[in-house]
Parts: C-alpha cells; sequence; structure tokens
C-alpha cells in the first residue's frame, strides 16, 4: 500500500505509474481517493 498526498488522482496516478514493478507489470496499482481528517497534533497551539 502507498499513500500520496497528492492535489489530484491525475497526479497520484502518474506517481504510482512511476513504481518500477508497475512499469515492468509484476503489480497493478489501484488509486482511490481518501479523505481523512487532520491531525490535532498537526495543527499549531492558540493561546
Amino acid at each position: 500500500m502507498y499513500i500520496f498526498k497528492a492535489a489530484s488522482l491525475e497526479e497520484a496516478r502518474e506517481w504510482a505509474s512511476q513504481e518500477p514493478s508497475v512499469k515492468i507489470g509484476m503489480i497493478e496499482m489501484k488509486v482511490y481517493p481518501w479523505l481523512a481528517r487532520s491531525s490535532p497534533a498537526a495543527k499549531p497551539a492558540v493561546h
């Protein structure tokens, strides 16, 4: 499993297509959108 933080599905597909095992047909890459809530730890604290 790979998780890409990409601007679009097309960008993620382009990145996935560059994987060597995908290029030689060893594996097939499937790309799905995944929206997750941002982590509270990632936001600066407001005091």
